[in-house]
């Protein structure tokens, strides 16, 4: 249904989502599953340009776990349901299209380069509160072509991470978190079974926690692992019919 923003809503149906999120600049996605939606709604997501924000959570944690554009919209039929796959990026429009072509004189900072990205991107900037961008190109310096090569350019000089989060460019520091807040994570908040130790951190599952973004900083509780951690990739599934929804995550020391 249409809501008073002209948008379109959809509750009380069964969905199924896999969405993928990472702490670098590779797109996150998402594959969204909608079951027996009527021909008129399916035809929305086709629209040139359209855009899905996606809900999911608890009673008391409901909230977006990804917002993108629609890239594929796949409908086929699985017994006598009918489903609509949705394939979605964030920051498609952004990564594949923008275009940064402008020079600075020497002295010019790096804030104000950022900052003239952004705006071009047509993106809020967030940056957490250890990255400085205060910093000043000696020489002339000229960007040509995509804006996403005047990010890396930029982001290289700074040593620090770039990626779209939910329709925000976000810059942060690889090895500190986004957000002064920590994230609890142990079997009273919703692990499930034990976390592994990998070669850069660990890897944990949890009963959905859709607060849980890249950047964001984890407090471990476990027999056998403890400590604090940094996000890098997470993952949100689930089914409204089917197990629980799950966060699957990534992250380093």
């Amino acid at each position: 249904m249409k809501n008073d923003n002209g948008r379109f809503e959809y509750s009380g149906l069964r969905f199924a989502f896999d969405v993928k999120k990472n702490i670098k600049k590779e797109m996150n996605t998402a594959k969204i599953e909608i079951y027996n939606l009527r021909e008129a709604s399916r035809h929305e997501f086709e629209l040139e340009g359209s855009v899905v924000n996606l809900q999911a959570g608890y009673e008391t944690t409901i909230s977006a776990i990804f917002k993108g554009h629609v890239d594929t919209v796949k409908n086929y039929y699985n017994g006598p349901d009918l489903i609509t796959q949705i394939i979605a990026n964030d920051g498609d429009v952004e990564y594949r299209r923008t275009r940064f072509d402008k020079s600075y004189p020497a002295g010019a900072s790096i804030d104000k380069i950022v900052k003239d990205i952004s705006t071009a991107i047509g993106l809020p900037l967030y940056k957490s509160s250890d990255v400085n961008l205060d910093v000043k190109y000696g020489q002339s310096v000229a960007f040509t072509g995509l804006a996403k090569q005047a990010l890396d350019t930029v982001c290289n000089k700074l040593n620090v991470i770039w990626s779209i989060q939910d329709g925000v460019l976000q810059l942060v520091n690889a090895d500190s978190p986004n957000q002064p807040d920590v994230i609890l994570i142990n079997k009273n908040t919703g692990m499930i079974h034990y976390p592994t130790k990998t070669k850069e951190g660990i890897q944990f599952k949890s009963l959905m926690l859709p607060a849980l973004t890249p950047g964001r900083k984890i407090k471990l509780e476990s027999e056998f692992i403890n400590g604090d951690f940094i996000a890098q990739n997470v993952s949100h599934i689930g089914d409204v019919r089917g197990t629980d929804f799950m966060t699957e995550c990534e992250a380093i020391s």
